[in-house]
This record gives structure tokens, sequence and C-alpha cells, in this order.
């Protein structure tokens, strides 16, 4: 049996992260794995003990740029899973998150079993949202949802869901309970870490540093620093805000800080 997964944008970001470890699970139980994703980058999906097969995909900010490139992308995804498959058996098609839908298309096509692991709740605009829910719902034999509220939220209509919670690696409780620091101070600090956009609560948590000065606030964003610098425009200088570019061991930042995780208000619509 071989399980073939399909990942939009490798990086340290959370859903990469979980898949990560459900690779490794898959593995331990002796499943061959395949694994679609983009290429040149570097993140919780590289160096794993699997077989590679990458397709053109970056982020870009401008929208109508990144829709032709995402769309792009998904051709070739959609082509290249095609192929390669048309002649082999026992194969489970494994799409993480609703982004990867030319997988979904060519299991369908090809006859595989096809699983959905669905992350997101915020995903703009709507009409776009709306046709990779439509995907899926079209394609796939079964979904996975991170939590109750979102399968409540998320539902694709024709397909069986469950709910599987995010779990925490056992190298990362290893690490984290390996790790000694010495505290330099008895400042109250405030961490997120989370990816650079504006729905995961970025802007909210800027101006909470900046409507309480008596806090230390720590931002660690999933980008570099160019990008975050062409975010912000003028990056916010206020002494109690402190901003990192992405980081491959984010236990570094957790052990002593006080892990803070903002839901913006325009997901509350």
């Amino acid at each position: 049996m071989k399980v073939v997964f399909a990942h939009l944008l490798n990086d340290y970001s959370g859903s990469p992260l979980i898949l990560s470890s459900i690779i490794k699970g898959v593995r331990a139980k002796g499943y061959e794995v395949d694994l679609f994703t983009s290429g040149d980058n570097e993140g919780f999906l590289s160096n794993l003990d699997i077989n590679y097969y990458h397709f053109p995909y970056r982020f870009f900010v401008n929208k109508y740029v990144r829709l032709i490139v995402f769309m792009s992308s998904q051709m070739i995804l959609f082509l290249k899973m095609l192929w390669r498959y048309r002649n082999q058996k026992e194969i489970v098609f494994y799409v993480n998150t609703l982004l990867p839908f030319g997988a979904g298309l060519a299991g369908k096509i090809l006859g595989k079993r096809v699983v959905y692991h669905i992350h997101e709740i915020s995903m703009k605009p709507p009409s776009f949202k709306k046709l990779l829910k439509t995907f899926a719902d079209k394609t796939a034999d079964a979904a996975i949802y991170v939590s109750n509220n979102l399968m409540e939220m998320e539902a694709l209509p024709n397909v069986k869901g469950k709910v599987v919670y995010n779990g925490i690696s056992e190298n990362f409780i290893v690490k984290a309970t390996a790790k000694k620091t010495a505290k330099t101070d008895d400042k109250f600090r405030i961490l997120m870490l989370c990816s650079l956009k504006d729905y995961k609560g970025v802007p909210e948590f800027v101006e909470l540093a900046k409507r309480l000065p008596q806090y230390e606030f720590e931002l660690v964003l999933n980008a570099a620093m160019t990008e975050i610098k062409d975010y912000f425009g003028i990056i916010p200088d206020f002494p109690n805000l402190t901003l990192f570019p992405v980081q491959k061991m984010s236990i570094l930042f957790t052990k002593e800080r006080i892990w803070f995780k903002l839901i913006s208000s325009r997901n509350l619509d």
C-alpha cells in the first residue's frame, strides 16, 4: 500500500507541521509514502524519509498574480499525479488542506480513495473558498477535520467526516522539556507565532502592543524579514514589541513565555 500526500506550500506553519507528524506515523507502519509539494522551499516537510515530487508554487502578495500562480500549480499537480499513478493500484491520495485540489481531482479520475485533511476556517474571497469546497465535496471519499467546530462550520455535504485533533509530536515534547533557559528579567511576555496574514490576527496583536506598553510582546512570523517589511510598509516601532522572521525551532520561543493565540474579529462575521 502506498499513501500519496499533497500539500501546497512547504514552510514552517501549522498545517505542514501536522502533516509531517502524520507522514512519520504512516512510514512507521510500513507504508510507502510519496509527497507532492512546492519546490525550492524549506519547511517541516523537508528531509523526511520519503519520495518527493515537486511542482512550482510560491506566495505572492498581489492577489491576481497569486491566483494565476496557484491555478497553474494545480494544473501541473493534476497532470503529474494523473500520469504517474495511471497504472498503479492500492494507492490512497491524502490531500492536506483544501488548497491542492488538483490532487483530489486526479485521484477521483483514477478511481483512487481520496482523503481530505481540512484545517481552514478563513479563506478569501468567499467565492474562492466555495470553489475549493466544491472540488473537495465532489472528489473526496472521506474528510478529516481538526475540530468539531470546524466540521460543523465547513462540513462537506456529500463526504463522511471525522474529527482528529492536532497533537504535539514526541520530538517537540522531548526538546521542550530538555531545553533550559535562564530568566533574564521579570517582565511579562506575550508570544504569538503565526503566518503573515491579516486573518491570523497580526494587526490586532500589534494594536495590543501599542495599547499595553506595560507588557512585552513577541511576534514570530512565518515569513522572511523582507516580506515582513513589505507587509507593514513601516515596521511598528514600539519599545515593547519585537518581530522575528521565520524560525526553525519554535521551542526556543515557547519556553518561559506566555503563549497567546489571537482570533481576529474578521473571522467571526
